[in-house]
């Protein structure tokens, strides 16, 4: 059994940038840094009328749409640094985190269990 780690993305093939992992704690990590990365992107597209997204910070109500997705991510990234997220893959089970941008398609990342042993996983870059 082995971990794959992914997004689906408008504009992304299905199997693109998906990481082959053997470990939780890896998997998490890139979910971690995927997930900061996706915030920063919808920081990135405020409308410009709330001071504090501009610097990455939480944001009120009176803020865009935009905003208010990045404040969803940050809950993802909460689940993650409270340890729910390892405890839910370490229980068996995978994880999904879905954002609905105020433009464009929904916008999911995940880790999932795979069968097999990482080694013969063809999205093993470590070959």
């Amino acid at each position: 059994m082995h971990i794959h780690v992914g997004q689906n993305m408008p504009g992304y093939l299905p199997g693109s940038d998906v990481f082959c992992v053997d470990f939780v704690s890896a998997a998490i990590d890139y979910l971690r840094i995927e997930l900061k990365s996706l915030q920063g992107d919808y920081y990135e597209r405020c409308e410009g009328h709330c001071a504090q997204c501009a610097e990455f910070e939480a944001c009120g109500s009176e803020c865009c749409d935009w905003c208010d997705v990045a404040t969803d991510v940050e809950a993802a990234l909460s689940h993650i640094a409270d340890q729910d997220t390892y405890s839910r893959l370490t229980s068996g089970n995978g994880v999904v985190f879905t954002f609905s941008p105020p433009e464009g398609a929904d916008v999911a990342h995940w880790i999932a269990f795979a069968e097999g042993d990482r080694n013969n996983c063809e999205l093993n870059e470590d070959d």
